[in-house]
């Protein structure tokens, strides 16, 4: 570090400590502007930090907690999410499984209801009434346990998104910080 820049540093330090001693009701003075390398072209060094060395101690204790706070929610959120679009795609598997088998039974019952109406009798109406009736419920028990998942699965997005959004918030006020 340069010999000038270091003892702006000093001047700077040692004014913002005798100043928070004295405890004086001056109005705040502009900041001095300093060159210091790596940190571009111009920063202001603050006359005062708010609460001192423990205050600022205390804040960034806070902001790490409420960071390693944020880190277990998503952490613990994207098991859930992942697991809740393993159940979705299990239940749409399902479902294409289903469906055709409905709608083959729908196509013989319909076959045998015309075959009846002509006046042939020898196959089971009945019966196949009965596996239509079968392949409808389970197409039924389908559609509510792909319904449940889609409300879990909606669910889950929106809780992981919230979070997403309170972590993105929180990054945005961490960028504000430093400008």
């Amino acid at each position: 570090m340069e010999q000038s820049t270091i003892k702006t540093l000093d001047a700077g330090l040692t004014e913002a400590l005798r100043a928070d001693a004295a405890k004086t009701a001056e109005p705040a003075r502009p900041r001095r502007e300093m060159n210091l390398p790596g940190l571009g072209d111009t920063t202001r060094a603050p006359r005062r930090i708010a609460g001192g060395f423990a205050g600022l101690s205390e804040d960034l204790d806070r902001r790490m907690r409420d960071w390693r706070n944020m880190l277990r929610v998503l952490d613990q959120q994207r098991p859930q999410l992942e697991a809740a679009e393993i159940q979705y795609d299990a239940a749409y598997e399902t479902l294409a499984k289903i469906v055709p088998q409905a709608q083959d039974t729908g196509k013989s019952l319909k076959a045998m209801i015309a075959t009846t109406k002509a006046g042939d009798i020898s196959e089971d109406l009945a019966g196949q009434f009965s596996k239509n009736l079968k392949a409808l419920e389970e197409l039924e028990a389908v559609a509510e346990n792909l319904t449940t998942t889609m409300l879990h699965l909606r669910s889950s997005w929106e809780q992981y998104a919230r979070s997403i959004i309170k972590a993105q918030k929180m990054r945005d006020a961490v960028g504000g910080d430093n400008a």
